[in-house]
């Protein structure tokens, strides 16, 4: 099992009122379930891809040590039994999650991040 943790903030005034987030996880990975999620905008999972979209606050005129302007997810993701492990030991697992606005239909990329882990050992355990 490897846990995710994606932040998306919006560092700029104004509010974004249609912004989005999306991560679809590599191959040979699947959803596990969720640590935490954003408590506004509407998040869906579907199969290996998960979508966030609502308003991000814009960030606060005084800073405080509430953030209402960064947006957090955390979920788990299953690894793959044995026969596929080589391909992940060999590759290492890279991971890309995009962030923008939506422009009436269209999902307008305003910026993405990559996590590349890289797992060294295994030990698969059947009983």
């Amino acid at each position: 099992m490897l846990t995710y943790t994606i932040v998306v903030t919006n560092t700029a005034t104004p509010v974004v009122l249609n912004a989005f987030m999306e991560d679809t996880l590599p191959p040979l990975l699947s959803f596990g379930s969720w640590v935490s999620q954003p408590t506004i905008g509407t998040t869906t999972q579907a199969g290996d891809t998960i979508l966030w979209t609502g308003m991000l606050p814009a960030p606060p005129a005084i800073p405080t040590p509430i953030t209402p302007n960064v947006i957090t997810f955390a979920f788990t993701v299953n690894l793959p039994g044995p026969e596929s492990m080589t391909l992940l030991l060999a590759d290492g697992i890279v991971n890309t999650a995009v962030a923008g606005h939506i422009d009436d239909t269209v999902y307008i990329v305003e910026d993405s991040d990559t996590a590349v882990t890289r797992i060294r050992r295994y030990i698969y355990l059947r009983w």
